[in-house]
């Protein structure tokens, strides 16, 4: 990725440039697919309520057998129904996807996609009329911050290679925190250095 990056950079010094565009943070291919993996894998928001305005139902794609025994293959809603999508539980289905793999964006399977989402087929913006607005504002700053990140500094887990979980936060959002550490509130221990030119 720092490669990548440093080839748009001196692209974008020779044209006579000093900073990049959004042409130019789109183009940088292997950036955008570690967010598009990291919004996959780790959404921060885990579920948005939803509200039904008619009768429905939720057509299951893996039937689940009850506590009496009855197979149910769909999930009756009804009008005024409150209902909690899980957007970590679709992006974690093992049929569709696997472990965190930014390659998978270079050879997308297009037989194993289910079309939601504004991005990436990704839950992280929700989708339809209730989709985020400002979800394309919000890739272009993690696209412009990740890259300048990377540009300057070199990430790594500290020595003792701590263990992070992902906490509920007020709401229905995630936050790191160093297990066994609570007490630290929310954390994320990384070991940053400057990128030696």
């Amino acid at each position: 990725m720092r490669k990548e990056i440093q080839d748009r950079r001196a692209f974008v010094v020779s044209r006579g440039d000093t900073s990049f565009n959004t042409e130019d943070l789109d183009s940088l291919t292997l950036t955008m697919n570690a967010i598009k993996e990291t919004l996959h894998f780790h959404p921060i928001v885990t579920y948005l309520p939803r509200v039904a305005t008619k009768d429905d139902v939720i057509p299951l794609t893996y039937p689940i057998v009850s506590t009496t025994g009855e197979t149910i293959s769909e999930i009756p809603v009804r009008a005024g129904q409150v209902i909690f999508p899980s957007f970590t539980a679709y992006q974690r289905l093992k049929d569709v996807w696997d472990v965190w793999n930014p390659d998978r964006w270079l050879r997308p399977e297009i037989g194993k996609q289910t079309k939601v989402g504004v991005f990436a087929n990704l839950m992280s913006f929700s989708a339809g009329v209730q989709a985020c607005i400002g979800w394309k504002f919000s890739l272009i700053e993690m696209q412009a911050l990740l890259t300048e990140i990377l540009e300057n500094f070199e990430l790594s887990l500290p020595a003792e290679k701590p263990t992070i979980k992902r906490v509920p936060a007020a709401g229905f959002g995630m936050i790191p925190m160093v297990e066994g550490r609570e007490d630290l509130g929310t954390a994320m221990p990384l070991q940053v250095s400057l990128v030696q030119q």
